[in-house]
């Protein structure tokens, strides 16, 4: 009876069936690749350029001349060689389909796309290849404008690609979902190195970048909970997927301390209530819904990532430099990090030596090169000098250390006992630094280079330095202006004629 009941109700309710066709019919074809471990020679590099100006003549685009010669100098097909060059070469979507009969055949040591007019569609279509044929262990996609499709292909080949250790993806601006698209590749990739010079970090895509944004969707009737942390994320949930998404969203997130300390990172009001703006659901939300849970960044989980190049992205002396401090706390796995040209500040320098601080084994190289750092700064930089034993090279270039801040680090590199390189040049360092600069390397049994050119260093400093070196055993290499300065009277150089 129950039985009939149920055919009942299904007849009456006008249910759809699904049918499959046999096995045997699902399938109507396939082309596999030929494994190039497998093909004992059989192909000739004459074979791959044939092969490709067919493709070209099929898509109807003149042969790229660069990639011709390029693969004219492939001295074994079959095995990984040296480098496709196309830099500045202008890639569109069928120029990039063409390729593939290259790509087929030849493994790179490194691809390079920069500045190659990658169009969306091209830019997909082109990193798929490069994923399927594992044709790059290092790849260079700068100065393009790829296009979700290319941020989504580009994030799945990093995450993906057994080989690939290196990608550049300069000049490019990194916001919203490239961000999102790379912070999830990151979890999971192979890369050892990643340089992101140039492409507008600063804010949220850091944000996103080194502490991630990790949603759990909830129920509808669900009321989102936020703190100053987890609002940042509505904000930023907001921002991605549309105003809609406000009253079907709940975070799990773990309020780092940097964040506690910079409640003026959301707008709030005098009831305590947090600000979103956009909201469809309110414009509100109550922080007496206050809820914690675990969102680690990616970069902070990476357990792979050696370098990362953040120069030229206007990092600030605060949000930023909190960030890139929690980044140094949780990371064991970065080696060097290069933050040249940003606004580090020294209130940055104090949040990045925080973090330093933590590394009792890590990063190696720290370049601060050009960050309106001034010799305030320096203290921060004395307090963890001595307490690290990792760090090998310190650039310091281009920022107003003047001589007070060389007073400031002497005692502190003397108590240090690894680093190696220190590039001090472009500091605004006179006779009076040169002499406190003598001092610690006459005393350091390691130090190997200092650079100190373009310093106003005259007749005084000098002597100091000579002198140094009669008595160290470990420089190897100490990089001073090649002409010596005019003489401009007493004292007006920290030091006499």
């Amino acid at each position: 009876m129950t039985k009939l009941r149920a055919e009942a109700t299904e007849k009456d309710s006008g249910a759809k069936h699904v049918s499959f066709p046999p096995d045997e019919e699902i399938v109507s074809g396939f082309a596999e690749f030929a494994d190039r471990q497998r093909t004992d020679g059989r192909f000739t590099v004459a074979d791959i350029v044939s092969a490709y100006e067919q493709s070209c003549v099929k898509h109807q685009v003149e042969p790229n001349r660069k990639a011709l010669e390029q693969v004219k100098l492939v001295a074994t097909p079959g095995t990984r060689t040296g480098c496709l060059d196309l830099r500045g070469e202008r890639l569109d979507y069928h120029s990039c389909e063409s390729l593939e009969e290259i790509l087929k055949f030849v493994q790179f040591d490194s691809i390079n796309l920069e500045d190659a007019e990658l169009q969306e569609n091209g830019a997909a279509s082109l990193l798929e290849m490069i994923l399927y044929y594992e044709s790059a262990c290092q790849l260079n996609v700068s100065a393009n404008a790829l296009g979700t499709t290319g941020w989504a292909a580009l994030s799945h080949l990093a995450r993906q690609s057994s080989c690939l250790w290196r990608l550049d993806a300069c000049s490019m601006p990194l916001v919203e979902f490239p961000a999102q698209a790379l912070s999830k590749a990151l979890v999971s990739s192979r890369l050892r190195v990643l340089h992101l010079e140039k492409a507008s970090l600063s804010g949220r895509p850091l944000f996103t970048l080194a502490s991630g944004v990790y949603l759990i969707f909830w129920g509808r009737s669900a009321a989102p909970r936020a703190s100053p942390w987890g609002a940042q994320l509505l904000i930023i949930a907001i921002d991605l997927w549309g105003p809609d998404c406000g009253s079907s969203l709940r975070r799990t997130v773990d309020s780092p301390k940097s964040i506690q300390r910079s409640p003026h990172l959301v707008p709030t009001v005098p009831d305590g209530s947090v600000a979103i703006p956009g909201a469809a659901h309110s414009g509100l939300i109550k922080s007496d819904t206050l809820i914690s849970g675990d969102s680690m960044g990616t970069l902070k989980k990476n357990a792979v990532l050696e370098e990362l190049g953040l120069g030229d992205n206007d990092l600030n002396s605060y949000q930023d430099s909190m960030q890139l401090g929690e980044l140094l706390k949780n990371n064991r796995s970065l080696r060097s990090l290069d933050l040249s040209h940003n606004l580090i500040g020294d209130g940055g320098l104090e949040e990045i030596c925080e973090g330093l601080m933590s590394q009792q084994s890590g990063l190696k190289s720290l370049v601060l090169l050009n960050n309106q750092i001034t010799h305030a700064g320096m203290q921060s930089m004395a307090n963890v000098l001595p307490h690290l034993k990792t760090l090998e090279n310190v650039k310091l270039d281009q920022n107003k250390v003047q001589n007070e801040g060389i007073h400031i680090l002497k005692e502190s590199l003397m108590r240090n006992r690894s680093i190696l390189s220190l590039g001090l040049a472009d500091t605004h360092i006179t006779c009076e630094g040169a002499v406190a600069l003598a001092e610690f390397i006459a005393e350091s049994p390691q130090i190997r280079h200092v650079d100190a050119r373009r310093n106003a260093i005259l007749c005084g400093g000098l002597m100091a330095v000579s002198l140094a070196l009669r008595i160290n055993v470990s420089l190897v290499a100490l990089d001073l202006d090649p002409t010596a300065k005019p003489e401009q009277g007493p004292g007006k150089h920290g030091g006499t004629t």
